[in-house]
């Protein structure tokens, strides 16, 4: 018993390393040139470690739940994967291009099955910890560089310059713990307000308004439903058709030039979003026969743009991004799975709460597709495909208990 819990320990300090330091090198604190892709090296190591331990036990019996919701996040992308290789034979897109996009997703659902499996439920309140032990060095340096003036001219560095403290993906990472935290832990979980507090000061310090407006919405939308418990299947599932049936609205009002003329009518600074989303206008069309460019298609045109787009890298509206690069039938799928059969399959395989907590998830991350790249965030695919798997286990073991 004494080695086990020895294990357990080394196991979850490895992790909390692993995502430590997998945002530690992506920071402005660390000025080293570092390739994105290392990042997933380094969290490599924890799937590496699961398969180590798996072999070691000698156990091959594997749980058909972790099977069933591993499938449900991985054959997705991997039907995305099978359409674009296709592609590949037909038209002149690059095929290591589909395939490294495609590990992108995948690589942090395999990290995330890999963590549960070794330590359980516990994986969500380590992940949290971990990312906000970091947070707290970008705090210290923030300080750091502007000191006192930092914090009696707060607003304006926020707004006018980039800080240490806009830190995008761990932030929007924040976000999904804060929901998880706010709405579904039990209020009688440990340091459960504590939680609540810390993400609460890292969402306001990262100041993100697409997130606070997100969070804002999901709360209307959660209690909304909660309300309505009777007939909250209906609700979940007209708000997912309308989300696909707004996001191609919104794609042709992009198209239409209709966000320039709000943005000059009213005054809105879209900090040069509007000019990446103009500079692929010849790209793409509004068809349903529109087949897309292949994936990493957007980022590669960003690059041969250069300083004309003040050096934007991503085109900050995952919507529209894959639109551009799945085309019409392969982004109608993404979105009606996205949406609709995940929504589905969470209630039919295990239970009507991890249903609503995927949903509000879902949501929040669907509203931050509007202005930002979410989709291609490493940490951001890890924490919202672990959550409701996580909380699934921690009702189990609860239930488990209360039964015993």
């Amino acid at each position: 018993m004494y080695l086990k819990k020895k294990l357990s320990s080394i196991l979850a300090f490895i992790y909390k390393f692993t995502i430590f330091l997998n945002f530690l090198i992506i920071e402005p604190i660390i000025n080293i040139d570092i390739l994105g892709r290392v990042r997933y090296f380094i969290l490599i190591i924890d799937i590496i470690i699961a398969i180590i331990i798996f072999i070691i036990r000698n156990n091959w019996t594997i749980d058909k739940k972790a099977c069933i919701y591993f499938c449900s996040n991985v054959i997705p992308y991997s039907v995305i994967l099978f359409f674009m290789l296709i592609k590949c034979m037909k038209d002149n897109i690059n095929l290591n291009n589909q395939i490294i996009v495609y590990l992108y997703w995948i690589i942090p659902i395999c990290v995330m099955q890999s963590a549960i499996y070794l330590l359980g439920y516990k994986v969500i309140d380590y992940t949290f910890y971990a990312i906000i032990f970091n947070y707290l060095f970008c705090v210290i340096f923030y300080l750091y560089m502007y000191r006192i003036d930092g914090i009696i001219h707060f607003f304006y560095f926020v707004e006018k310059k980039v800080t240490p403290l806009e830190v995008h993906e761990l932030i929007f990472s924040i976000g999904l713990f804060f929901v998880y935290y706010a709405f579904f832990e039990n209020k009688n979980e440990k340091n459960h307000k504590i939680k609540i507090f810390l993400s609460s000061i890292c969402i306001f310090l990262g100041f993100k308004r697409i997130l606070i407006f997100a969070l804002l919405i999901v709360f209307i939308v959660y209690k909304i439903i909660k309300l309505f418990c009777k007939i909250n299947r209906k609700i979940i599932y007209t708000l997912s058709l309308f989300l696909i049936l707004f996001s191609f609205l919104y794609i042709d009002l992009v198209k239409n030039n209709f966000l320039n003329q709000i943005s000059l009518k009213y005054s809105i600074n879209f900090k040069s979003r509007l000019e990446a989303y103009n500079y692929f206008d010849n790209d793409y069309e509004l068809s349903i026969f529109y087949s897309g460019k292949g994936l990493r298609y957007v980022i590669d045109k960003l690059k041969d743009a250069g300083n004309s787009l003040y050096g934007i890298g991503d085109l900050h509206n995952d919507i529209l991004k894959l639109y551009i690069e799945l085309g019409f039938p392969l982004w109608l799928y993404f979105f009606i799975n996205f949406t609709i059969l995940q929504t589905m399959r969470m209630k039919k395989y295990f239970s009507g709460e991890i249903e609503i907590l995927y949903f509000i998830l879902m949501l929040l991350t669907y509203i931050l597709y509007l202005t930002d790249n979410v989709n291609r965030y490493l940490s951001f695919i890890l924490v919202f495909s672990m959550i409701p798997y996580a909380h699934y286990l921690k009702l189990k073991e609860r239930k488990k208990n209360d039964t015993g």
